[in-house]
């Protein structure tokens, strides 16, 4: 499993040269979007920091830390920060609560280990407490700090930081998480789904589950569908049904891989070079419409309106303005 994990991407990979050549910095901020596979990446390493007697860069696994990790998923040294499902953010007291005991020697092991998911929710006070430790931390201490918004960071906690991006998994360990997620998949389904997750493990995940993907499908359809007839009403109404920022998001990355593959496929007319070979029908009616001007300019719209969704902008109106944009 540490294998793959440290071999998905090239992010891991700098994680586990900086563990290699014992350079680990004492705090990491690493921004990757929903699904990146950044929660995972921070446990597996969480894992091999705590680990007692790594072997070639692997934990050991009979270790009293290792035992505890395969055992329970936890160990006395690692402490997660999450939000809490009924707030908005994270506040000035959870984080105090987080790192009450960082000045304690760890009760067992070498380290201490805090993992700070949706790091972009804190809030302000929260940062500037967690800022007075990363000023003078304990040699002991490793955080983790998960975001998907950089720019929601003060820069002094970035300044204290090791700051990688979350790179796209490879297409050989996205397949491989799919053959084993779904065994029953052939190896051409598989393939469309890889293809499909553009390098994002969690989008892999949902994509598996066949209903999920069909109306994934179907809503990408509608949509592009309602952008060249110019039906207004059904546009209104994909926006309207956005149940979450999320899901806005997840649109906006659907709008942009179609559109990239309408760009493709207007100079090359390569099927092979397609992430949505499935919709190539809606493809060409795009392409036979449309200029590669105006979907090269529809494309920079979409990437301006994902940056706007992250800022925390209304998320219905975003995508409705988004929407209402192609000419």
């Amino acid at each position: 499993m540490y294998e793959s994990i440290f071999s998905a991407t090239t992010t891991a990979a700098q994680l586990l040269r900086d563990f290699q050549m014992k350079r680990i910095s004492h705090a990491y901020l690493i921004v990757g979007e929903q699904g990146s596979g950044k929660n995972t990446l921070a446990h597996a390493f969480a894992h091999l920091l705590l680990c007692e007697n790594p072997k070639d860069c692997t934990p050991c696994g009979v270790c009293q830390s290792c035992v505890y990790m395969n055992s329970f998923q936890t160990h006395p040294g690692l402490t997660v920060l999450k939000k809490d499902p009924k707030k908005a953010t994270i506040g000035v007291q959870e984080m105090r609560e987080a790192v009450a005991g960082i000045y304690e020697f760890p009760y067992f092991g070498a380290r201490k280990v805090y993992i700070v998911t949706d790091a972009e929710l804190l809030t302000v006070q929260a940062q500037n407490a967690l800022l007075k430790i990363l000023e003078e931390p304990p040699e002991y201490a490793v955080f983790l700090l998960l975001s998907a918004k950089r720019q929601a960071m003060l820069p002094t906690i970035i300044s204290r930081c090791r700051t990688l991006s979350m790179s796209p998994y490879t297409s050989e360990v996205l397949f491989h998480i799919a053959q084993e997620q779904a065994p029953l998949l052939n190896t051409q389904e598989i393939s469309k789904i890889v293809r499909r997750s553009c390098g994002l493990p969690g989008k892999l995940i949902s994509l598996l589950d066949s209903e999920a993907y069909q109306q994934q499908i179907a809503q990408l359809s509608s949509c592009i569908d309602a952008l060249l007839t110019h039906n207004i009403e059904q546009l209104l109404l994909i926006a309207d049904g956005q149940p979450s920022r999320e899901n806005a998001l997840e649109l906006t990355e659907e709008l942009s891989s179609f559109m990239r593959d309408a760009m493709v496929y207007h100079i090359a007319h390569d099927n092979a070079m397609l992430v949505n070979e499935d919709l190539l029908p809606l493809i060409q009616k795009l392409t036979n419409s449309a200029s590669l001007k105006q979907i090269a300019d529809y494309l920079e719209q979409i990437h301006l309106s994902k940056k706007m969704l992250m800022s925390n902008a209304s998320y219905t109106l975003c995508i409705k303005t988004l929407l209402l944009k192609w000419q």
